[in-house]
């Protein structure tokens, strides 16, 4: 029997190994990225940019496009920060900090992308009233619905956010109007909250809160 032999490999520093795995995330084929990240790579660079412009920095040894990569891979695949620490070449530490960093980000252009309608905007109106069953739809500005998002909690508070299926979830209120863009959303209430409650809350109680265009009263 001839005897094998393996070919041992020149050893790669931890920063070759992740300027290569970034290099094939982001530039390499397209619709890989799209899977991994959730984005074609055209709107990455141009959610990267945005948020370049909100004053998301790189660091010493993380660029933006890559802080922008872990956050993306976080929420895309709903993963802990110790998978993305394992592919990225990083500590937890280094990656929750720069998650933090992205999210605030996020939170600076949210202005910009999501606007309530005013009390004289009848442009989300007009695809309504245009068509058969505009009679239906007199005065209607948009539509209000809540969704149940898998949350993770601390084992002490899962029956809060526990919903009627049995799931510990969070419980998303959101409005959208005629033009398909969403005007307002509610995040955080627990899963086992009634819609009508976290809708109250939206109109009264919220920081940020839901606004009714005049002339459009809304009941409890």
């Amino acid at each position: 029997m001839r005897p094998c032999y393996a070919i041992r490999e020149p050893r790669r520093s931890i920063d070759e190994v992740r300027h290569a795995f970034i290099h094939r995330l982001l530039l390499y084929d397209n619709r890989n990225t799209h899977n991994q990240l959730r984005l074609y790579q055209s709107t990455f660079f141009k959610l990267v940019e945005v948020l370049k412009n909100k004053g998301l920095r790189s660091t010493k040894n993380v660029d933006v496009e890559e802080q922008v990569a872990m956050f993306l891979y976080v929420i895309g695949h709903n993963v802990r920060l110790r998978v993305v620490a394992f592919y990225f070449s990083h500590s937890v530490s280094t990656v929750h900090r720069h998650f933090i960093s992205v999210l605030r980000a996020i939170q600076r252009i949210t202005g910009d992308y999501m606007k309530q309608p005013g009390s004289n905007d009848t442009l989300l109106q007009q695809s309504v009233t245009q068509r058969s069953f505009s009679h239906y739809f007199k005065d209607c500005v948009g539509a209000i619905d809540g969704s149940y998002i898998p949350a993770m909690v601390n084992i002490e508070d899962q029956p809060r956010y526990r919903t009627r299926n049995g799931r510990i979830a969070q419980n998303v209120m959101a409005a959208v109007g005629f033009d398909m863009k969403f005007t307002y959303v509610l995040a955080g209430w627990e899963g086992s909250a009634r819609d009508p409650k976290v809708l109250k809350a939206a109109v009264r109680d919220a920081p940020t809160k839901l606004l009714i265009p005049a002339g459009n009263p809304i009941a409890f």
